[in-house]
C-alpha cells in the first residue's frame, strides 16, 4: 500500500495461498498487512498432491 501522495497508482495487498492469489480491495494503509493478520481459509484439498484440477479460460469479443 503506498503512502506516498505523489504515487499515481492503487496498489492492494495481496498474496498467494492454495494456488489462488488473494487480494483485499482497499488502499488504506490500515490493511498493508492484512494478509499476515487474516488468513483466507485454508483448502487441503488443494494442497494435496493428488489432486487435479482443470482450468479453463476464454476470450469472448464483445462488439
Amino acid at each position: 500500500v503506498h503512502t506516498s501522495r505523489r504515487a499515481c497508482a492503487f496498489v492492494y495487498p495481496s498474496f498467494e495461498q492454495n494456488g489462488l492469489v488473494w487480494f483485499w480491495p482497499s488502499t488504506d494503509p490500515q490493511y498493508k498487512d492484512i494478509g499476515e493478520k487474516l488468513k483466507p481459509p485454508l483448502l487441503p484439498k488443494v494442497d494435496d498432491p493428488s489432486y487435479s484440477s482443470l482450468i479453463a479460460s476464454r476470450d469472448i469479443p464483445y462488439g
